[in-house]
């Protein structure tokens, strides 16, 4: 999935705002997979390809900067009819650690005719992670291999959420989609920058398709429209910056929507999404007085 050229984007979204929508479905998860506050010391980075994951030879990820890892985990994400999807994935690192995981993770379904879920692995540190799935027919039917690296290293806040669901383009016929994460961020002594990850897996390589994606926190957000592959055939990761948020602003909102029809013949598109919050240089257990603009946690 590309990001669509900004002007395009504002266009979309103008559009959106302007046209009327018959009914909207909503949905949302507010429990995040992990969160650090400040003192913590600790971080998550996302790595990831959209691909299918054959059963020979493995999908491969490379993992830079190894050295403050404190492990991985990993998701292989899979969708399609129960008869036809993956038994279980192999993850095989250059630590040389090789894990089997038989246990498939249903997502919950908001619209889909088909099963959605993931095989979530945690592994050791290492620089490369491979993949694969048994049977090696139901690589078709695997859409993302995703890192959810952990790190240490102080100045960092960080919150969370694993692929989570998977969401239709159209829950009813003539409906909009609507699905919000709402996930924490620490109370800071004084404004924060905010970097929001957006992960979403499983949308189609179509112009007329497209996620309506707005990010917001203390009042400030950005919006974008979301329609191609940035990492790999079907999978999009999008990092977008809140600025000055004021610091007693605790949730970050991330809004999906999926339209069921827009003016110019758009459409809405299905998607499985993830979501990575991060603070960084955040100023810990300072007073204000002595917050200094490059502050880093120690």
């Amino acid at each position: 999935m590309k990001r669509v050229s900004t002007s395009f984007s504002l266009i979309v979204m103008l559009l959106a705002l302007l046209f009327v929508v018959p009914a909207q479905a909503q949905f949302g998860t507010s429990t995040p997979n992990w969160n650090f506050s400040c003192p913590d010391g600790q971080y998550v980075d996302v790595y990831g390809s959209g691909t299918q994951v054959p059963g020979t030879p493995p999908t491969v990820l490379n993992i830079p900067n190894i050295a403050n890892v404190d492990s991985i985990v990993t998701e292989v994400v899979f969708k399609g009819a129960p008869f036809n999807l993956p038994t279980s994935a192999t993850i095989m690192t250059s630590a040389a650690q090789t894990i089997t995981n038989s246990n498939q993770i249903i997502l919950p379904n908001y619209g889909s005719s088909e099963t959605a879920g993931v095989f979530r692995t945690t592994v050791a540190p290492a620089s490369q992670l491979m993949a694969s799935v048994a049977p090696p027919s139901a690589g078709s039917y695997t859409w993302a291999f995703i890192a959810y690296v952990y790190r240490s290293g102080p100045g960092f806040a960080s919150s969370g959420v694993y692929s989570s669901a998977v969401v239709l383009r159209n829950f009813v016929v003539g409906t909009s989609t609507v699905y919000t994460i709402s996930i924490p961020v620490p109370v800071t002594p004084g404004p924060k920058n905010i970097t929001v990850e957006s992960i979403l897996t499983e949308l189609n390589s179509d112009p007329t398709r497209v996620v309506l994606v707005d990010i917001s926190a203390g009042g400030v957000s950005v919006q974008d429209s979301v329609e191609f592959p940035n990492f790999g055939t079907s999978l999009s990761k999008i990092s977008y910056t809140l600025s000055n948020i004021p610091g007693n602003v605790s949730t970050v909102t991330a809004t999906y929507t999926s339209p069921f029809s827009l003016p110019g013949g758009l459409q809405g598109d299905s998607f499985i999404p993830a979501l990575n919050v991060t603070i960084d240089n955040c100023p810990c257990n300072m007073t204000l007085a002595a917050l200094p603009s490059n502050v880093s946690c120690n």
